[in-house]
Formats: C-alpha cells, structure tokens, sequence
C-alpha cells in the first residue's frame, strides 16, 4: 500500500512538471503545474509523518508488553522464531519474578504464649515506634471507630522451616528480637510434597512469619470505655523464592539430615537415556512420572561392549535410565568396592519447568 501511494505521488508530481513546461501554450498549464507539485510534495510529507508516527507506535506496544506483564508480545503464533521469542520473554519474566507461597501451620498448645512473649520483646525494646501500635489511635479514637483494633496489624517476623532430623515432617520457627529461632510448630501434612520442592528446587528462598490475632482493643457498650482484650495469635509461613537453574551447582540446594552429612559424602550424576523403551515395551519417561523426588534408587554393573556401566532402576527393578559413560566407571568400582549407602532420585527444575533427571548418591567415607 505504502509503495503504491509512492508512485501516484510520482505521478502527481511529474504531470506538475509536465503541466510547468506547458506554461508558454497558456497560463492555465502554469497554475495546474504548480497545483500538481505542491499535492505531491503535501503528499510526501504527509506518508513520511505517517509512516514515522506507525513505527513509534509499534514501539510503544512492544515496550509495554514488557511493563509488568500488562500486555502479551505481538507475536504470530503461526512463527517459530516467533514462538521461540515469546517463550524466552516468558522465561525471563518468571526467573525475575520470585514466586511466593503461604502455609497454615499446625500450631501446638505453647504456640501462643511464645509468640505472645516475641511480640512484648519486640516492643519493649522499642523495635515498634508508638504511632505503629493500635494503628496510632487513641482511645478517644477506638471510642469513635467502636471496631477492634489490634496492638499489631498485619505484622510480619523473621522465620524459617527445615526438616528434624529424626522425622518426615518440617519445623516451623519464628525469630525473636535476638535473632533465636523459637519453634512454633509444624507443616501439615498435605503441604509436606509443596514444602521439599520449594526447599529442594528453589534458591535464595526467605521466610517469614505473618501474624492476625493478638492483643486489641474495643469500645465496650456496657461499661462505656475501651477495654483491652487478647485474641489467639494465627501464624502463617510465608515464603518466596526463585528457582534453580540446570546451571546451578546442586550440592548447594541439597538439603541432608544431620547423620547422613556427617557420614556420607555426596555424589550428583544426570541420569542418561531416559527417553528409550525397556526390553519388555515399557517407557522409560512413564515410569519415572511414578518416581517421586527423594524416592530411593536401585544401582546395578553391567558390562556394555567390554565397559563397565550401571543401570538405574526403581526400588521394584525397573530400568529409568543410566549412569553417564564418563561417570560409570568410578560408581561401577564404588558399588563392587560395597561403597554405595543409598541412591535418591533427585530431578531438579530449570526456570524454564523442564526437568533435569539426576540422582543423588551417598558414599560411604
């Protein structure tokens, strides 16, 4: 369209011209001439100013479509390269964002009153400035609002979570003034699955611990002041994190008990031909959507085309995959040597949700 308003324009301008040339046959041709070139000048700075205002306006839709997600790219789906595009913004957006998540805890009977004495910590050591208590109101205020209003809103502690040494299940702490870890219970146990992804895939993870509840104060109807009363405190674990990359170093996400660490050294392998069919038709990839982060694995030697090699299998025997040939060699001697305590599946996700199958083996010191 732009090059055929090109060439009329031309065309315009030309006759002008032509018209111009014309002016000793009669005035006439002089005045048309002149008309002609001025419409094609008009029209080439009309198409230039157009053309120029199109192009900042597709560059004002492509950056916002990068402003906090507002807007998808304006890409074709129909193209590859497009699609490719896309997928990396995508990516990008998520590995910037932290992802966030919140848990009830399954608080215990001296929960309260160890929160109860964190909280009067924090305030007698002036952490809290006194416009920050009952929201800076005044009992003439509370009078007037006749609401409850709690000594701390929406207030939120330093916490952690890890796992007990002895147990399947995860402590939750909350940090006192002095920065001590007070144990206020535990994970339920239908987030224990949600809690060791977010502890075994995530990286630079933070906790904190938000409180509802608490000591407030309300306008009594029958004795005509305010009065203070004290409500349960509502923890809740509150945590955010980024995710690992397949570029980064596993052994510093891996989380192990106490005794293990103690004992055993840690070997990281990738698991190798996951994508092939066992001898008996089964795919490898169908098994292993049974397999479960953590759940243990089988090691076995074999010999292939006069290598050592070993097999990866399930605790049922079987085959998900292989040791890497650069790395058989060295487990194949450990496990003959009766080095090898326990296998772990360990698959670690990228930011871009593709899993990277590994296993995590224990060696005896």
């Amino acid at each position: 369209m732009y090059m055929y308003k090109k060439l009329l324009t031309i065309a315009i301008i030309v006759i002008g011209i032509i018209f111009i040339f014309l002016s000793s046959v009669s005035d006439v041709f002089t005045v048309l001439g002149l008309l002609f070139v001025g419409f094609g000048i008009f029209f080439i700075y009309k198409f230039k100013n157009n053309k120029k205002s199109k192009s900042l306006n597709n560059t004002e839709q492509y950056d916002s479509s990068l402003d906090d997600n507002k807007k998808e790219m304006p890409l074709s789906t129909n193209s590859t390269s497009s699609q490719k595009t896309k997928e990396f913004y995508n990516i990008i957006e998520k590995n910037k964002n932290r992802s966030k998540y919140t848990f009830d805890i399954n608080i215990k009977e001296y929960t309260n009153d160890r929160i109860k004495e964190i909280v009067e910590e924090y305030i007698e050591n002036d952490y809290y400035e006194k416009d920050e208590l009952y929201e800076g109101y005044s009992n003439s205020d509370i009078e007037d609002i006749g609401d409850k209003i709690y000594q701390l809103n929406e207030s939120s502690f330093d916490g952690n979570v890890k796992s007990f040494e002895d147990s399947d299940t995860y402590g939750v702490y909350i940090k006192d003034y002095f920065a001590n870890e007070i144990y206020i219970g535990t994970i339920f146990k239908e987030d224990l699955d949600k809690i060791r992804n977010i502890l075994y895939y995530g990286k630079n993870i933070s906790c904190s611990i938000n409180l509802s509840g608490g000591k407030y104060k309300i306008y009594d109807d029958d004795k005509f002041k305010v009065i203070t009363k004290n409500e349960k405190y509502v923890p809740a674990l509150s945590i955010s994190c980024e995710f690992m990359n397949n570029d980064d170093s596993i052994n510093e996400n891996i989380v192990l008990e106490n005794k293990e660490n103690k004992l055993y050294k840690l070997y990281v392998a990738k698991i190798v031909g996951t994508s092939f069919t066992n001898e008996d038709g089964e795919k490898r990839l169908d098994i292993l959507k049974e397999v479960k982060i953590f759940d243990q694995l089988k090691l076995e030697q074999f010999l292939y085309e006069s290598k050592k090699a070993v097999k990866i299998l399930t605790y049922d025997k079987k085959v998900i995959g292989f040791i890497s040939a650069n790395e058989a060699e060295k487990i194949y001697d450990l496990i003959t040597e009766d080095k090898i305590y326990k296998a772990y599946y360990y698959p670690v996700i990228s930011v871009s949700e593709v899993l990277s199958k590994r296993i995590k083996i224990l060696i005896k010191k």
